[in-house]
């Protein structure tokens, strides 16, 4: 009998699917970036509240080093699928978490630091999904044909930055858009469980 789906292609499809989705995330949080500072700092300084929501951003992408290191390890040690696995899980529930995070107004600072906290999450494990699934599509599907194996994962960052663009020029022009922004955060980390 034959098989209905190919799991290669089911495979491959979720990798690029994982990619696309945390990529996608990276990029609205900097389009949305002036919602995020009207709605987790203090209203006292437009100004500084943006440029600690840029701070914000810039630290996940200065945790990936240590995400790198992390997933690495699991990889080398109990191997690429539950590192991909993890990076995955933590990544969404991180992407959706941060749609959910109740306003300023709401609960204070502790607003602040969860924001902090799931976007250094999310830098830790965009390493881990990036250069895992690079690793995957290459030792499993590369034999012949590395190079496009490989290709796959940057194609789909980039799609998942030409997304986020879409989703951010949709969503803010929306007249309720210091709230719309949270809907493709929820979708993305719903998003990355339909991958896995």
């Amino acid at each position: 009998m034959k098989k209905i789906i190919d799991t290669s292609h089911q495979a491959r499809i979720s990798l690029i699917i994982g990619t696309a989705l945390e990529w996608l995330e990276f990029t609205l949080f900097a389009y949305f970036s002036t919602q995020i500072s009207n709605l987790f700092f203090p209203k006292d300084s437009l100004f500084w509240a943006q440029m600690k929501t840029y701070f914000i951003f810039a630290t996940s992408y200065l945790v990936r080093p240590f995400g790198a290191i992390l997933f690495g390890y699991i990889g080398d040690r109990i191997g690429r699928k539950p590192a991909l696995v993890y990076s995955i899980s933590i990544m969404s529930i991180a992407t959706c978490s941060i749609g959910l995070i109740p306003p300023y107004e709401k609960i204070g600072g502790l607003s602040t630091l969860l924001l902090i906290a799931l976007r250094v999450t999310q830098g830790i494990c965009v390493a881990g999904e990036f250069n895992g699934s690079n690793v995957v599509l290459v030792e499993n599907y590369g034999k012949r044909t590395p190079f496009r194996a490989g290709l796959w994962t940057p194609l789909a960052a980039s799609m998942g930055m030409t997304l986020g663009s879409l989703f951010a020029s949709l969503f803010q022009s929306f007249p309720s858009s210091n709230y719309m922004w949270r809907i493709p955060f929820i979708f993305c980390g719903l998003g990355g469980f339909v991958g896995l």
